[in-house]
């Protein structure tokens, strides 16, 4: 997930953005995942969470889960990228994001990982964001609504739909933790 305040389009990944019901398998595929990650970063790795809107129950996603990996060492020592890259991981460096080091795992992608500095403003803003929408059912289904809109079931480019995301996200980050934009 990009941060407009963060955003540096230096990237443009084109891709088919596929939007589909919410499945409840996707905490368990979640816990696997990170199991497998927590196995292979393991004293790196201070923390991990499940983020993105395959983490809310009920709400309708790309089946892609995100991972927020929290590390005591940042950036990710090479030994970090090694090891992730053992696991299928591919790191894409911070991918637009200052503050978080991107991995992206599985073709089709399945995964994305989101290595951060531990209590770093990139995870809190991750967790914030998604605890909002757990709590506000009415929320999520306006973000639903938008992502709907901004993925209208073609090719586009990955920073569009970002783009598009953006002032929903930073309203409710703003909200929630008093971040201007």
């Amino acid at each position: 997930m990009l941060w407009l305040g963060d955003l540096m389009v230096a990237t443009l990944m084109i891709e088919f953005i596929h939007i589909v019901d919410y499945d409840p398998a996707w905490p368990q595929c979640y816990e696997q995942e990170a199991a497998v990650v927590l196995q292979a970063l393991g004293d790196y790795c201070r923390g991990i969470h499940h983020v993105g809107s395959t983490s809310v129950p009920g709400l309708s996603a790309k089946p892609v889960i995100d991972m927020a990996v929290e590390c005591g060492d940042y950036p990710p020592t090479p030994a970090m990228i090694a090891a992730l890259a053992a696991v299928e991981y591919e790191h894409r460096g911070e991918f637009g994001v200052v503050g978080r080091h991107f991995f992206s795992k599985g073709v089709p992608r399945r995964f994305h990982l989101h290595l951060v500095p531990e209590h770093g403003e990139v995870a809190q803003r991750q967790l914030a964001f998604r605890d909002y929408l757990r709590t506000h059912p009415e929320a999520a289904q306006e973000y639903l609504a938008i992502k709907l809109l901004a993925a209208p079931g073609q090719a586009i480019g990955s920073n569009e739909y970002v783009l598009a995301k953006a002032p929903f996200v930073e309203a409710v980050l703003t909200k929630v933790l008093g971040i201007k934009f």
